[in-house]
């Protein structure tokens, strides 16, 4: 969108500093398109970052994630799997999913860089890979996600470090889905039935089987995510048993 132009005579018959050239008024001018279509680029650079549009590369609908890498410019794909650089980054104590991710996103940007130079250099050597240490990803379903209080209190720790930040770890507290984000083992009693939840000292207590676990920080269904002593102030619970 934008003005039709204007034109307008001034005649300057004495010298002024200051001329009045009234009101000028301005008409639309509007020039309809016809549809534009707009796509996003297949590669997108953001500092040291590359992104792939995969939507943007064609494969066969039965095409593997591997046909998919072997279009993508700038990757090295081994048809065997051999490996070309590997680092070990050692699982903390406190880890969760989003730490053990964040740390293995800074070892891996300097991984990448150092194969690259190694390719480029023709100084690669290619380790085989041990299938008997390879293991099956599967994607995440709801279900998996579902803390089993009968289970050891270690392997609830565990499944709750493993899904946080998401898609979180979840039992049921007055019939709504409770998310447990953060949780600790704070004892190997068992004082209480399996399952049940306390307040004790401002502290939310769970028992699980072999030990107890403090819980941190929560989510309740349809809320936002908050520590315990925000949810032991907000929320008047009914049924101290989890399911």
């Amino acid at each position: 969108m934008g003005y039709e132009a204007v034109k307008k005579m001034i005649v300057l018959s004495t010298p002024k500093n200051v001329i009045d050239i009234g009101t000028i008024e301005m008409v639309r001018n509007i020039t309809y398109l016809p549809e534009v279509i707009v796509e996003a680029s297949a590669i997108e650079v953001i500092n040291d970052t590359v992104s792939y549009r995969s939507s943007g590369f064609k494969t066969l609908p039965n095409a593997t994630a591997e046909d998919l890498l072997k279009k993508l410019p700038g990757i090295y794909v081994d048809s065997k799997g051999n490996i070309i650089a590997q680092r070990e980054i050692p699982v903390l104590k406190n880890d969760n999913a989003g730490s053990l991710h964040d740390r293995m996103m800074q070892q891996g940007a300097g991984l990448v860089l150092g194969s690259v130079d190694l390719l480029l250099s023709g100084n690669a050597k290619l380790i085989p890979q041990d299938d008997q240490k390879a293991s099956h990803a599967p994607k995440i379903q709801h279900p998996d996600a579902h803390i089993n209080w009968n289970a050891d209190v270690d392997e609830v720790h565990n499944l709750v470090r493993g899904m946080s930040p998401f898609p979180g770890a979840w039992t049921l507290l007055d019939g709504f889905e409770w998310k447990i984000l953060t949780a600790s083992v704070i004892s190997n009693d068992k004082q209480r039935p399996i399952g049940h939840l306390a307040l004790e000292n401002k502290k939310l207590i769970v028992q699980a089987k072999g030990g107890e676990l403090e819980i941190s920080e929560v989510q309740l269904e349809g809320k936002k995510r908050m520590n315990a002593r925000e949810f032991i102030n907000g929320y008047k619970i009914k049924n101290w048993s989890l399911t």
